[in-house]
């Protein structure tokens, strides 16, 4: 543009003169440019920087600029942009992403930046995040899961984070929710099978049978030691229960059967019969020793042959040795045992 007296250009006109000569300087008149004037001439010719009026530039505009001009990023006071804003911008300018910079950014737009830069985690306040955030995050990049408040995460949120990636059931706790039913409530919504140990899930007591079998699928180690405190309590309602609903599941813990029936000659006879008609009467523990030898001990030292005898008519020999070479008939004959 050529023009006799380019000082007085105002507007348009100044900013496509200063464009077209971006050496020139003089008494130009600045104040006449609005926000979007400003916006053409820095992305044209950021060295009017050390001239611009930047409070006149709107959040918008600020936005514009810095897609093309990150290197003014020092002039630009940046709570001014809008969410969506600072999203589009640090995803494709990281480096602007300072903990100065990221004060007025919403977490969610934190949780959709660390999908694509999650080495900007240092300076990200996690402390600030929702449930709802730190699910957004975890989905994409669950190297976080080390990080995150687990607390803050609501039903909802476990739902929907389960649902995407069941291995994050390790970080559930039965104290994350108000009451067993709510956890029974997700795993029907998303239902886990055999998955990764969900530590403390048995820290509160579980009143019943079929809440145990969904959250022993969770914790198989920590559902082991409740269930023996159960038998060593007695809580044969319990046992009665369990065993109504899945045999199999009550014994599988220990992966052998001689463990429950050693402790099932306490149970009373609905128990005791109904566990062992799941048992294999050939099994032998390590001594060889089958069913019928600790049932007669328990009988003799409590003066109760009911269930020795109960064994005797379900076909167990008593003469039969065990690796030591002696018989129950032989332990009962030599009188070491009253």
């Amino acid at each position: 543009m050529q023009t006799e007296n380019p000082e007085m250009l105002t507007g348009h006109d100044l900013v496509n003169y200063l464009i077209a000569n971006p050496t020139v300087r003089g008494n130009f008149k600045y104040d006449s440019f609005l926000s979007c004037m400003w916006r053409n001439l820095l992305i044209a010719q950021p060295g009017f920087a050390d001239v611009a009026n930047f409070d006149m530039i709107y959040h918008h505009d600020i936005y514009k600029i810095l897609m093309v001009r990150p290197e003014l990023a020092p002039h630009f006071d940046f709570s001014k942009l809008w969410d969506g804003e600072f999203k589009h911008l640090f995803l494709k300018h990281p480096k602007l992403a300072t903990p100065k910079n990221t004060t007025a950014m919403y977490t969610y737009t934190w949780s959709i930046i660390l999908h694509k830069h999650p080495h900007l985690a240092s300076a990200c306040p996690f402390k600030k995040f929702h449930g709802c955030d730190w699910v957004n995050l975890l989905i994409k990049q669950p190297s976080f899961a080390d990080q995150c408040s687990w607390k803050k995460l609501t039903f909802l949120d476990w739902r929907r984070i389960l649902s995407a990636q069941s291995g994050f059931l390790k970080f559930l706790r039965l104290e994350y929710f108000e009451s067993v039913v709510k956890l029974l409530e997700l795993l029907k919504n998303c239902y886990l099978g055999e998955c990764a140990a969900a530590k403390g899930i048995f820290l509160q007591q579980i009143q019943d049978a079929a809440t145990f079998l969904i959250c022993k699928k969770m914790d198989r180690t920590n559902g082991k030691h409740y269930l023996k405190n159960k038998y060593k309590h007695q809580n044969w309602d319990f046992i009665d229960n369990l065993c109504s609903l899945s045999y199999k599941d009550a014994v599988d813990i220990y992966k052998t059967n001689l463990t429950e029936f050693y402790i099932t000659l306490l149970a009373p006879d609905r128990v005791f019969e109904k566990m062992f008609n799941h048992f294999d009467i050939s099994v032998r523990d390590p001594g060889g020793n089958s069913l019928l030898f600790p049932a007669l001990v328990n009988g003799l030292y409590s003066g109760n042959m009911a269930r020795y005898n109960f064994l005797l008519e379900k076909g167990f020999d008593p003469d039969e040795k065990n690796l030591a070479g002696f018989s129950c008939n032989d332990l009962i004959k030599s009188g070491k045992i009253k």
